[in-house]
């Protein structure tokens, strides 16, 4: 046992004077480890990351506005969709009333009740309130006048043709006969005279064209202008009838154009 401790002295003895004699090492191969940095173990504080723009916008977007506004919006809204549903509501209930005022007076049957609803729409239609007193007579049509012209035609030749007081027994035989068998002439003639005129103005009436027959007979002599004044006055009604409907019907479709498209 001695021994083996002995050994093992001198073994760690030799290894060490004789060893790095015999194995010199190489500085240049000696291998340097760097010092490791040293870092304290606080946290250091982490600035938080910004949103991307596009996210930032879109919440925005979701962000709900405030109550109070929307109701008073959507309260602004339904009133101005009502306003404009009922002044549609209402043009259209004036055109469909002034149709059928248009449809009664085109007749030669007055038109009383037809121009009352349309006056219930209109209260302040000047046209409207100069047909009160037509309606309740109406006028004859203008097929009617065209048919009635040739007769009154006859009467005014006959009354442009009646000889003065101081007129010869021939003339007052001729004027006889005039009354009894009426000769006109017909058809566009030209001339100043009584049965000139006449047929011009027949001409104007069987065309349906009654303001230019009524501006033709204006150039009758006085006499056969008041034999005439009868039908004159038949065509002046029917012409201020339909001068007056149209002026309702054009006022009510611009009323309904203007408000459907208010609506769109």
């Amino acid at each position: 046992m001695m021994v083996a401790c002995l050994l093992c002295i001198a073994g760690g003895i030799f290894i060490a004077r004789f060893v790095p004699a015999l194995f010199p090492v190489d500085e240049k191969s000696t291998i340097t480890i760097p010092p490791i940095p040293w870092k304290s173990s606080a946290a250091e504080p982490v600035e938080p990351a910004a949103e991307p723009p596009a996210i930032t916008a879109a919440v925005s977007a979701l962000t709900p506005a405030p109550i109070g506004s929307d109701l008073t919006s959507l309260k602004s809204r339904i009133e101005r969709l009502e306003s404009m549903q009922s002044r549609t509501v209402e043009a259209a209930s004036t055109a469909l009333a002034t149709a059928a005022l248009v449809e009664a007076a085109q007749t030669s049957r007055p038109f009383n009740s037809e121009l009352a609803q349309v006056e219930h729409l209109l209260p302040d239609s000047a046209d409207v309130a100069a047909l009160r007193t037509l309606a309740r007579t109406g006028a004859p049509t203008r097929q009617v006048l065209a048919a009635d012209f040739s007769d009154a035609a006859s009467s005014a030749v006959a009354a442009a043709s009646k000889p003065a007081a101081n007129a010869s027994l021939v003339q007052r035989i001729a004027y006889a006969v005039s009354s009894v068998v009426t000769v006109r002439r017909v058809g566009s003639i030209g001339g100043k005279a009584a049965d000139a005129v006449l047929a011009r103005a027949e001409l104007r009436a069987q065309d349906g064209d009654l303001e230019q027959a009524l501006t033709e007979l204006g150039n009758l002599p006085v006499s056969a202008r008041d034999a005439m004044k009868g039908w004159m006055d038949r065509a002046r009604s029917r012409v201020e009838i339909d001068r007056g409907l149209a002026n309702i019907r054009a006022s009510s479709l611009r009323a309904l154009n203007a408000s459907l498209a208010a609506a769109q």
